[in-house]
């Protein structure tokens, strides 16, 4: 009753993914292939690879660089695959990414628009895109997955790069405003610590932890935040055409809510709950008081 887009790591045995040389959306209308992957060219917090020089030494000494791992997503991207799932924190990870890209693309002989075709994605907005890398972004059509979660690593952030870093910190709305299609990611594998996806929407559009705005000018508006979760996050799993709205045609895929999103103070958002589940027309979750 869920359903699943996969991106089996590159190196995955074959005999488990017979067709992952294909096409992209391979599978079923309940797990489908959108891309292959690797495990990362950085690492989580703090070992995400920056090209921020102005730190005291050991700061820039725990930043990892995975050595190979472009290689093989380069190899991926000549043979014709799309690229997606992979953990990009820093910005000169998202440096290695994008060349990585244009790399693989040169040698596949693909035009400007058989790139931007593909829907290359990077995962995570950590501390990336810098300013100038965005236009790039937009260039080749890259599909953009940020966390929310990442801007809750704002007071570290803050405390180990300076003030000035925050704007590199999952920058929604400079990224949608630039024409660079962003999806919510989530990220959490324990998010019922936390609450609901909801807890991480209402991050997008309030940038406040503990109380203290982080970068504030990078906040969204309800309406845009919940299209990084919905139509356009069907976009990033190739299936636009049958989720991420309700109209005749798609799955009736839907959530009834216990407040209603669009009036609720901003604040309350990350207190809305889920009341009723359906996938494909069929409940697959029911609050007991419901």
């Amino acid at each position: 009753g869920i359903r699943f887009a996969y991106t089996p790591s590159l190196g995955t045995p074959i005999q488990q993914v017979p067709e992952m040389q294909g096409v992209s959306g391979y599978g079923t209308d309940y797990v489908w292939f959108i891309g292959a992957s690797t495990r990362g060219t950085d690492q989580s917090y703090p070992g995400l690879l920056t090209t921020i020089t102005d730190v005291p030494k050991e700061i820039k000494d725990r930043e990892v660089f995975n050595e190979g791992l472009p290689e093989l997503l380069e190899n991926a991207v000549a043979s014709g695959l799309r690229i997606a799932g992979t953990h990009t924190a820093g910005d000169k990870a998202l440096d290695i990414m994008l060349e990585t890209i244009e790399k693989g693309s040169a040698r596949a002989g693909l035009t400007v628009d058989q790139i931007r075709a593909k829907r290359h994605s990077i995962d995570h907005c950590a501390l990336n895109p810098r300013p100038d890398q965005i236009p790039k972004l937009k260039h080749l059509n890259i599909f953009m997955s940020c966390a929310p979660k990442y801007v809750e690593d704002s007071p570290e952030v803050l405390r180990d790069y300076g003030e000035k870093y925050l704007a590199w910190v999952a920058p929604v709305k400079s990224l949608l405003d630039a024409g660079v299609k962003t999806v919510l990611e989530i990220d959490d594998r324990e998010i019922f610590k936390v609450g609901t996806a909801f807890h991480y929407i209402d991050t997008m559009v309030n940038r406040e932890i503990e109380g203290k705005v982080y970068n504030g000018k990078e906040r969204v508006d309800r309406v845009l935040a919940l299209k990084t979760g919905t139509v356009w996050a069907a976009e990033y799993v190739e299936r636009e055409k049958v989720l991420g709205s309700l109209e005749r045609g798609k799955y009736a895929d839907l959530l009834v809510l216990n407040n209603d999103y669009f009036t609720v103070p901003e604040r309350e958002i990350r207190k809305i709950k889920p009341v009723l589940t359906m996938v494909g027309g069929k409940i697959v979750f029911q609050a007991p008081n419901f």
